[in-house]
């Protein structure tokens, strides 16, 4: 073996470690930071659905934050907008079709009143807005980004006037000692995810730059994976503790956090000519088939409104077969 085919596997090596021990971090972290954020929702009295979809959701969304914003601020505009949509993918396909396949989600009628309905809007305008002028504009960042805070202010105003309807009830007298070690928990354990994901995804990245995969393809799937495995850890923890409503609303909220918030940061600093529309629609339809699949999986017409184990396969494989493509095209 040659001296540079020694040192090339050498740094392999040292970067699955540290892929390793990012992924073990992440799945360290998890359990406590679930059970934090249902301690936070049971002392505020705030909804399942908007823990998952706000401290959760939001939270485990960081990761995207992080990475889209230093690769559209050094340029990388493509690996940006991949990361971006390659984790909505992601969290649909490859997290909701895990944590059912472990064990069937339940899906209140206040998810698929609202909650799902918002998602399916949220990728619409952003199909839309692409399909105006075959291009992502400064302009439409700049839309994206008003629609995430009237989001906010639409949901504040659902929570204020249904807080009675659906609001978990404190199990215990709470103290101050309880509040603040439920609080201290969930920034503890929200630091060692991200931490662990910052460590997973640069590994990822350094893996996939050794064997020449073009930049768009490290974001659509190796980098949106990696941002997504917070996602999937909290999902699954969540639903093994009977809490498939922060389940849900952890990667509802994501998703629209990513495509309303996350998805302007690229647009908003790329240059003119920068973005490659052309390499868009593919992952963009995708992104359409996926949230049709996962309403229809959820709704069902029927009196049992869930996703079933079945149907966790089936948007797994979709999945699968998806990142595939993307991998050999």
């Amino acid at each position: 073996m040659q001296p540079t085919q020694l040192l090339m596997n050498n740094d392999l090596i040292y970067l699955l470690f540290w892929f390793s021990f990012g992924l073990g971090l992440i799945a360290f972290a998890g359990d406590g930071f679930v059970k934090s954020s249902v301690k936070i929702a049971e002392i505020f009295q705030i909804p399942a659905l908007y823990i998952g979809t706000f401290l959760i959701g939001f939270s485990t969304s960081v990761p995207e934050i992080s990475v889209t914003y230093l690769a559209a601020s050094k340029g990388a505009i493509d690996l940006s907008i991949g990361n971006v949509l390659g984790s909505y993918i992601c969290n649909i396909g490859i997290v909701i079709g895990i944590t059912a396949l472990i064990k069937p989600l339940k899906v209140s009628s206040e998810t698929l009143e609202h909650a799902i309905p918002l998602l399916t809007i949220s990728i619409i305008i952003t199909a839309a807005l692409l399909m105006i002028n075959n291009n992502f504009s400064f302009i439409d960042g700049l839309i994206l980004l008003v629609l995430f805070f009237v989001y906010l202010v639409l949901c504040y105003i659902h929570i204020t006037k249904n807080r009675k309807r659906f609001t978990r009830q404190q199990k215990n007298s709470t103290t101050t000692s309880t509040t603040v070690k439920a609080l201290a928990g969930f920034v503890a354990f929200l630091g060692l995810l991200l931490l662990g994901s910052e460590l997973m995804v640069n590994a990822a990245r350094n893996i996939a730059v050794y064997l020449g995969v073009d930049e768009l393809i490290i974001g659509l799937t190796i980098v949106a994976i990696g941002t997504s495995l917070p996602e999937l850890t909290a999902c699954i923890i969540a639903v093994m503790n009977d809490e498939d409503d922060i389940a849900m609303g952890n990667i509802i909220g994501s998703n629209i956090f990513c495509l309303l918030c996350v998805l302007s940061i690229p647009l908003l600093l790329a240059p003119p000519g920068s973005i490659s529309p052309e390499k868009l629609w593919i992952p963009m339809v995708m992104m359409l088939v996926i949230t049709t699949a996962l309403w229809l999986f959820s709704a069902k017409f029927d009196k049992v409104c869930q996703i079933s184990r079945i149907e966790g396969g089936i948007l797994l494989s979709i999945s699968i077969f998806y990142l595939i493509y993307i991998g050999i095209n």
